[in-house]
């Protein structure tokens, strides 16, 4: 029953949801899109592992944009809170181009880049 209850939930964060993180450092918690809209350092989001491994969330999808223009200048690291890997061997991924983004989605273990 969980399942469809998370589908659901997922639908709706993908037509409705972005978390806007202001210039912070920052750990997912059910979200869909992450708009970064401040940087003035190199940041770093994390993607939780509950995010990563929950039952239902196999194809879930997360995207990470640089809305502050500011990437080319501070980096943004996308990471893994455990043991996950992002394309098989690494436990993050950045966004270095100004108006960037990186979109990944999980096979209820890893996560993996798409365009």
């Amino acid at each position: 029953m969980s399942s469809w209850r998370e589908a659901i939930r997922q639908w709706f964060a993908m037509m409705f949801g972005r978390t806007a993180v202001s210039d912070a450092v920052y750990t997912t918690a059910g979200d869909y899109r992450v708009a970064i809209t401040a940087l003035t350092a190199p940041r770093t989001i994390t993607i939780s592992t509950r995010d990563i491994t929950q039952v239902g969330t196999k194809g879930r999808e997360f995207v990470f944009n640089d809305e502050s223009g500011a990437a080319g200048t501070h980096t943004i690291t996308i990471a893994t809170e455990a043991s996950e890997k992002i394309d098989g061997s690494a436990s993050s991924a950045t966004i270095t181009t100004n108006y960037g983004s990186l979109r990944l989605y999980t096979n209820g273990v890893d996560l993996f880049t798409t365009e």
